[in-house]
């Protein structure tokens, strides 16, 4: 029996070469629809929820590298609670008749770090009943993996929400044979919401009273209602816009936005016009209850520019705006998500997909790790502290895992003194003292082994042990309190330990 999958993501997902093509190859025979849509954030598939998910067996969603541009990068784009409603509400109404597989990678700069939107979104996952495959933890833990068979230690391409092709595609096809491998779950975990949303779209407007286009390319063909300056779209729907998908291409101008009463915002909306068709998703900043959109020439100083979009003309061009949809939900609008969850700080467990994933990268790799330390830290996991000196960051590892390079990761060393810990690598038969930084530990600098700390807030060079109990302590630095988290990563942020961020002797 064909099984069918249906992609909702960005430009990861549609990369030559990338993980849907490593998917595609491990599943000769089944039905893969792509409907991604790169350079937007993962609220635009609110446009969907009218899609008949029954029919598909599983729906994968990846949106977190766009989402986090949009969060931290994009001035005034909407509060993380308002995005995460409407995403609560999507992958409900999918996990509701299909199998919802929601895609973790991240933005390289959050790759040492996890981002609030990432931790967010495995929540999100996990509240569906979803499966969340965490790319991100999976780059960590078996980086050195990676990095030999890519040969280079950057996992990511210039674009930095992009990682390398090749790794993509080898994980693509991974998923592909845990999918194969096992039947689809029958039991579904959500509740559908898609009544509370309104997709609008060109083919709705009066032809006479505006100009439709059409623009195709290899991935899409869509119209486009042309509104040139002066002109307007007006909307008596009486709901909350919460953005519109627009032609990249054929769009050059402000776009005024008019609500109830005297609610009025601008959106620089200026690239460029020809022919061609690239279509995005323009997000409102909190939804507002739209009634009109207005073309015009200039912007105002406190205008709203979303990612991709230039602030100002520049070279004098057509002042015209192309709109496809408008993405609606009503006016009361109140998510069920409980943000108390994620407040609690209770990781929610690796799903099945992400369990068979993980088993079957362990089976990717053969090499343990150097030895056992002599002296050195052991985390809550019951993990050793290691160095790894091709990324230079320490990391909390179970002594019986596999690294996947021949030179394995190296012990970390202690010396104790009146409560001060200082660390120390020892690679081979040379020592190298470690320092602490917000975002992990690592070394400043070493000629020898070529490795410079970079882009991290020092914090010292010693860490303070405070003691819990005859044999658990925490450790801080410059205030901050060391913490192992679940994945391995380590940092020095903390401005207080929990129970399972403390640390006992190895000896």
């Amino acid at each position: 029996m064909t099984r069918n999958i249906l992609i909702l993501g960005t430009s990861n997902s549609l990369l030559k070469g990338g993980w849907v093509d490593g998917l595609r190859e491990a599943l000769p025979g089944w039905n893969i629809q792509n409907r991604s849509i790169g350079a937007s954030p993962g609220i635009q598939f609110a446009a969907s929820l009218n899609t008949d998910f029954s029919s598909f067996d599983y729906v994968f969603f990846d949106s977190v590298p766009n989402d986090e541009e949009y969060q931290y990068l994009n001035v005034g784009y909407s509060d993380i609670e308002f995005s995460t409603q409407i995403l609560f509400d999507i992958f409900s109404t999918i996990s509701a008749k299909a199998n919802l597989i929601v895609l973790g990678i991240c933005n390289k700069r959050f790759l040492d770090r996890e981002s609030e939107v990432y931790s967010l979104r495995r929540y999100l996952a996990s509240a569906c009943g979803a499966d969340f495959i965490d790319v991100r933890e999976l780059f960590n833990s078996f980086s050195g993996f990676f990095a030999e068979r890519g040969g280079s230690r950057d996992l990511y391409e210039d674009h930095p929400s992009h990682p390398l092709a090749k790794h993509m595609f080898f994980l693509g096809g991974l998923i592909g044979a845990c999918l194969k491998g096992a039947p689809a779950p029958v039991a579904k975990g959500g509740k559908c919401y898609k009544s509370k949303y309104l997709a609008w779209d060109a083919s709705m407007v009066n032809g006479s009273a505006h100009r439709v286009v059409e623009r195709s390319n290899s991935l899409l063909s869509e119209r486009f209602v042309l509104l040139e300056e002066g002109e307007s779209l007006s909307f008596e729907l009486g709901m909350r816009c919460i953005g519109l998908y627009v032609n990249y291409r054929g769009t050059n101008a402000v776009a005024t936005l008019s609500g109830q009463g005297s609610v009025s915002l601008d959106i620089n909306l200026f690239s460029g016009i020809d022919d061609r068709v690239l279509k995005l998703f323009v997000p409102i900043p909190n939804g507002i209850d739209l009634t009109r959109v207005s073309v015009k020439a200039d912007a105002a100083n406190d205008s709203y520019t979303p990612m991709m979009f230039k602030r100002s003309r520049g070279e004098h061009g057509t002042s015209q705006a192309q709109i496809s949809h408008a993405v609606f939900v009503d006016k009361d609008y109140d998510s069920l998500f409980d943000f108390s969850a994620i407040s609690a700080g209770k990781r929610p467990p690796r799903s099945r997909v992400m369990s068979a994933l993980y088993s079957k990268m362990e089976s990717e790799v053969d090499v343990k790790v150097q030895s056992e330390p002599k002296t050195g830290l052991v985390d809550n996991f019951g993990r050793y502290i290691y160095f790894d000196a091709i990324y230079n960051r320490c990391l909390a590892v179970s002594v019986e895992r596999k690294t996947g390079r021949s030179e394995g990761l190296w012990p970390v060393s202690i010396q104790e003194e009146n409560g001060s810990i200082t660390l120390f690598a020892e690679v081979g038969s040379d020592r190298f003292k470690l320092s602490v930084f917000q975002g992990g530990i690592a070394l400043s600098k070493s000629v020898l082994l070529g490795l410079v700390a970079e882009g991290l807030s020092f914090l010292g060079t010693s860490l303070q042990a405070s003691e819990v109990n005859e044999k658990r302590f925490t450790l801080n630095c410059g205030g901050k309190f060391l913490s192992c988290q679940p994945d391995g990563a380590i940092v020095c942020d903390r401005t207080k330990a929990r129970d399972w961020e403390e640390f006992q002797f190895c000896r």
